[in-house]
């Protein structure tokens, strides 16, 4: 089993944290060994993208790069434009290294599991992409990196994103609801009900975005598509933002293919 650890400064906009972005790569180290991991592949942005310099973020990083086709129309790719340009590229590079025959990954980032599956498909790389459950805390917060950016108050209403997300999943399961436009309603208005709740003088956060797609290819249900949701292969996905920090989450519907 290989571990790789490395903070990817072509998935980061010039404006984006990738300089303060939280980094301990000791414990992270100590973490895998203590998990079972044989390898551990801890790269330098040097060795990754050849000739570059720190500081360098985004495409600037290198001349070649693995571009997915439509995605930053969708969601999480709207939110960060380039952000998967940058995901693909240094996945590729990864797989090219390491030639692993499984590639483990996070659901907690469910676009870009859809994104590597498709690169792999896409490819023809030679393994398996295995999507892995979100870790979460006790309150239902996904366990993220950047958390330890969120102030008391912040944390105190973050796991009102993963309730937002739980409330369409017991609508869709509990109730039979099946309209894209009412379960989107329903997120949202749990969030904007929480938000104003929570801080009667001032937002707490904002929305970005609140998504129902199509769990393998992403493309987005709605009013311009598929008004009634399928059985199968669905992707609630949301991201909130407190101002210096956004969080994001997503949950699968129906069956999985």
């Amino acid at each position: 089993t290989v571990g790789s650890i490395f903070v990817n400064a072509a998935q980061f906009a010039p404006h984006e944290d990738f300089g303060t972005y939280p980094r301990d790569p000791v414990a992270d180290v100590r973490t895998m060994i203590d998990k079972g991991v044989n390898y551990v592949f801890l790269p330098t942005q040097s060795d990754m993208y050849p000739g570059s310099i720190f500081g360098q973020t985004s495409t600037s990083l290198g001349r070649t790069h693995v571009v997915p086709k439509g995605i930053d129309f969708l969601s999480e790719g709207a939110a960060r434009p380039g952000f998967f340009t940058g995901v693909a590229t240094v996945v590729c590079k990864l797989f090219n290294i390491v030639q692993p025959t499984r590639a483990y990954f996070g659901q907690k980032d469910g676009l870009q599991c859809l994104v590597i599956r498709q690169m792999v498909r896409d490819l023809n790389f030679p393994l398996q992409v295995v999507p892995c459950p979100t870790l979460r805390e006790d309150d239902g917060l996904a366990m993220s990196s950047r958390n330890v950016y969120l102030s008391k108050e912040q944390r105190t209403v973050a796991p009102t994103l993963y309730q937002s997300l739980l409330a369409v999943r017991n609508a869709y399961d509990q109730h039979g609801e099946r309209s894209y436009d009412k379960l989107i309603k329903i997120g949202m208005d749990l969030l904007n009900e929480r938000k104003e709740i929570q801080s009667s003088s001032k937002t707490l956060f904002s929305v970005q975005y609140f998504s129902i797609c199509d769990a393998v290819d992403g493309t987005e249900f709605g009013p311009e598509n598929t008004k009634m949701l399928p059985e199968q292969n669905i992707m609630v996905s949301a991201a909130i933002d407190f101002g210096d920090c956004r969080i994001l989450d997503n949950i699968l519907l129906g069956e999985q293919s």
